[in-house]
């Protein structure tokens, strides 16, 4: 096992200096998870505010997923209206950025 350990180490190097740093995705996946903890427990408001600021700062990627979320809420459960939305994600925006 250490002489495993010692290959992986000397031929992979990101694997000790990952380790022992803390990405973007970290933080991304704590806030996208509040994102869907407020989806699951309808507390849409919280929903549009925690994307939006997990978009802008983390990870922009992440408008493919929670975008979606929020679109079928407004489209097809009609949970709240598109201009509630807007209003909520550019105020969300501005204080994010």
């Amino acid at each position: 096992t250490r002489r495993w350990w010692l290959i992986v180490t000397l031929t992979q190097f990101h694997f000790l200096f990952y380790a022992t740093r803390t990405l973007p995705n970290i933080f991304a996946l704590v806030i996208a998870l509040h994102s869907f903890a407020f989806w699951f427990s309808k507390r849409e408001k919280s929903l549009v505010w925690t994307s939006a600021f997990v978009i802008l700062i983390f990870r922009s990627e992440l408008v493919i997923l929670l975008g979606l979320i929020l679109l079928q809420e407004v489209f097809i459960k009609q949970k709240f209206t598109f201009r509630n939305v807007l209003t909520n994600g550019l105020m969300a925006s501005g204080s994010a950025i």
